[in-house]
């Protein structure tokens, strides 16, 4: 478990502050548990539980966000009206491997479009700053599709739970499901309080996915050991191909 107070968490707490006689929020404290995941050869995916101080009076938006990438699509097409197959390609210059979004309350509750798109908090954020080239536009909507079939992106309106606090915070919480598909990195957790119309990141951490036992084995000699990853896995093949030769072998003489 990690515990981060970060210098604008400490701004926030003096741009949400409800008056100067008032006692000072001290928000921006964020806990993320846990902090690493260790995905072994039967990783399925695992539950992240976020839990952080925002200003009572805020909504609050939790996202948990992988390394935005280029990505190219195909997009696919009658060919004499006859045929479906692909007619032209459609690249995107910045998409995040894994975007999953929770809040308070619906988006358009907390702010409006232009303040969450500066935010990048949504999937309408997400479409302006892809960068996409012509024609993609019409692709956006398959790949927030694509996405979320494979537990990458989501978003989830209500999934943060907050309890309010006597001295005027309140603890906001909620857990994040990392899918088994989603790349070994480092993920941000983000936390953003909104009031007013305006929104302002109170807490950031993260959370790495690592991989682990003899997936971190391959892994580890593909990436430093190259040659040597090479000729194991050519090995590999030659046993399993013999194995199999011979299994079917025995197979095919007990037919007769």
């Amino acid at each position: 478990m990690t515990t981060a107070l970060t210098p604008l968490g400490l701004a926030a707490a003096v741009a949400f502050a409800a008056a100067q006689a008032a006692p000072q929020q001290v928000v921006g404290g964020i806990n993320v548990d846990p902090a690493e995941v260790a995905a072994g050869m039967f990783y399925s995916g695992a539950a992240v539980h976020v839990s952080a101080v925002v200003p009572g009076d805020a909504g609050v938006a939790m996202v948990c966000v992988g390394e935005g990438h280029p990505l190219k699509l195909k997009k696919k097409g009658k060919v004499l009206g006859l045929i479906w197959m692909n007619v032209a390609d459609v690249s995107f210059d910045t998409v995040p491997g894994v975007y999953l979004l929770r809040t308070s309350a619906p988006l358009d509750a907390l702010a409006a479009p232009a303040v969450l798109r500066d935010l990048a908090v949504g999937y309408g954020a997400l479409e302006a700053r892809a960068g996409p080239g012509p024609g993609a536009e019409a692709l956006f909507g398959e790949l927030v599709r694509l996405k979320s079939r494979d537990g990458l992106w989501d978003e989830a309106e209500g999934g943060v739970v907050l309890q309010p606090a006597a001295d005027g915070t309140a603890l906001a919480t909620t857990d994040f499901a990392l899918s088994a598909q989603a790349p070994p990195g480092v993920y941000r957790v983000l936390v953003y309080a909104f009031r007013d119309g305006a929104g302002v990141v109170v807490g950031e951490g993260e959370v790495e996915v690592r991989q682990a036992g003899l997936a971190g084995l391959i892994a580890s000699l593909s990436e430093e050991h190259g040659l040597l990853y090479g000729v194991l896995a050519a090995l590999v093949a030659v046993v399993v191909g013999l194995a199999t030769g011979f299994a079917f072998g025995l197979g095919s003489k007990g037919g007769h």
